[in-house]
């Protein structure tokens, strides 16, 4: 094998194994019903939005992914009441082929966040939390809003 075709060689198994390190793979190497909202077509999965409700009486939260805003807002409204029967649940966040957080403090003060990936929509979230008054704010929950083809 003479030289060139061995630093091809290597370069390319570098980059698969960055790739692969960072997370950053083309197709999801995992599907779950927890983070996918539903699948479309493979030639036009379309734009998923997320929503998150909570109840400040309870702590809990809902959570949903649907293909519009307001589908996504009235069906996570209607998982935080399935899950709390409280009618203090009310939607804090939507954000479109994103991530979304939910943080909470110690106090009861809650903070959201979305972002490209789920390290900035914690840190959003937990800014938010922190602005409210919130203290020892942690993260809950983080989802992201996509559509898998699959």
């Amino acid at each position: 094998m003479n030289i060139n075709k061995c630093q091809n060689l290597a370069r390319k198994s570098a980059l698969t194994i960055v790739t692969l390190l960072c997370g950053m793979t083309i197709l999801p190497l995992q599907v779950s019903a927890e983070n996918v909202g539903s699948t479309t077509n493979s030639t036009n999965p379309g734009n998923a939005f997320g929503a998150i409700a909570y109840s400040s009486s309870t702590q809990m939260y809902g959570f949903a992914v649907q293909q519009s805003k307001e589908a996504a807002e009235v069906s996570a409204l209607k998982d935080c009441l399935a899950k709390t029967n409280s009618h203090d649940c009310q939607t804090l966040i939507w954000f479109e082929n994103s991530w979304g957080a939910l943080a909470i403090g110690n106090n009861g003060a809650a903070g959201t966040g979305w972002g490209t990936n789920e390290i900035s929509a914690k840190r959003f979230a937990i800014q938010v939390c922190n602005q409210y008054g919130g203290k020892s704010c942690h993260v809950i929950f983080t989802r992201r809003a996509v559509f898998y083809s699959l």
